[in-house]
């Protein structure tokens, strides 16, 4: 990544904008606040996995970009510490989710078999391919727009990579295709 953030102020100016900005500034973002997970593991060990740190942590970037993109981030503290009292909260979500069901608590936690997580990630997975086997069967145009929405990128630039006419004609568009999409389930 070549890009250089400047400062608080240009790292949310970046998300907020979306496209290949966003996706930059999301992607300093997860590397930068990355050790933020040691620090967590640390603090929640004998109650939270590894794996639930990290569930926590990337439920924490998506938290974190939306809260950007909405403009929730008031500037009154770095962009830093605001990252990380989500993501402490969401380790504290997932400990309280884990605290609500007895057959969890004090349940070593098992590398070999386990067995929720596994079938979560089955389920995950399987959505995941549905909807990518769905996808397929759209015109290659409808694709392109959903998976450019998808991916954070503004009617705008959906518009000029498309070679639609503009952003209202993007806009159309992501929307009859996302029907289409939504009529195969």
């Amino acid at each position: 990544m070549s890009k250089e953030f400047k400062n608080d102020a240009y790292l949310v100016a970046c998300i907020q904008k979306g496209g290949l900005d966003r996706e930059n500034a999301l992607k300093y973002c997860y590397k930068t606040y990355f050790k933020f997970q040691r620090q967590m593991f640390g603090a929640f060990s004998k109650k939270l996995s590894s794996e639930d740190i990290e569930e926590a942590f990337h439920d924490a970037i998506v938290a974190f970009r939306d809260q950007i993109i909405h403009q929730k981030f008031g500037g009154n503290s770095k962009l830093e510490t605001f990252f990380y009292s989500i993501f402490k909260f969401k380790c504290i979500d997932t400990l309280r989710k884990i605290s609500k069901d007895p057959d969890k608590l004090d349940q070593p936690f098992d590398p070999v078999n386990p067995l929720d997580d596994t079938l979560t990630s089955l389920i995950r997975e399987e959505d995941k391919a549905i909807l990518l086997a769905a996808l397929d069967r759209l015109k290659e145009l409808c694709k392109k727009v959903l998976l450019l929405w998808n991916d954070g990128y503004s009617m705008e630039e959906i518009a000029r990579q498309t070679r639609l006419k503009n952003a209202n004609t993007a806009k159309a568009k992501k929307s009859q295709c996302f029907n289409e999409l939504k009529s195969m389930f």
